[in-house]
C-alpha cells in the first residue's frame, strides 16, 4: 500500500473574506479609497456642470421673455438638464452598488 501523501493548499482553497452582515463581501478599504475618491470628484465635476446648464437655461428664458419670442429654449434646456441629473445620479447608484 502507498503512503499518502500531504499536498500543500491550494491558492483557489484560501478562506473567503469576513462578510458583513447580509452577507456582502467588501474589498479592503486600501482597494475602494481610491474608487470612491474618483468618484467623489467626478460627482463634483457633473454637478457643477449640471448648476452651470441651469443657470444658462435661466439666461435663455429671460432673454427669450424680454425679447417676447417664447420661452421655449429655456424651457426644452432646463428639461434636459433635469433628465441629465436624474441619469447620471441613477447611473452613480448603479455603479455603486455593483462595486459591492
Amino acid at each position: 500500500m502507498r503512503p499518502v501523501l500531504a499536498t500543500p493548499p491550494s491558492l483557489l482553497a484560501q478562506e473567503a473574506p469576513p462578510a458583513r452582515p447580509g452577507g456582502i463581501v467588501w474589498p479592503d478599504r486600501e482597494a475602494m479609497d481610491p474608487i470612491l475618491t474618483l468618484g467623489g470628484y467626478l460627482m463634483f465635476a457633473a454637478a457643477a456642470a449640471f448648476i452651470g446648464a441651469a443657470i444658462w437655461a435661466g439666461f435663455e428664458t429671460a432673454l427669450c421673455y424680454r425679447a417676447a419670442r417664447g420661452v421655449n429654449v429655456g424651457v426644452i434646456r432646463y428639461g434636459v438638464t433635469a433628465i441629465a441629473a436624474i441619469v447620471c445620479t441613477s447611473a452613480t447608484a448603479i455603479g455603486g452598488w455593483l462595486l459591492i
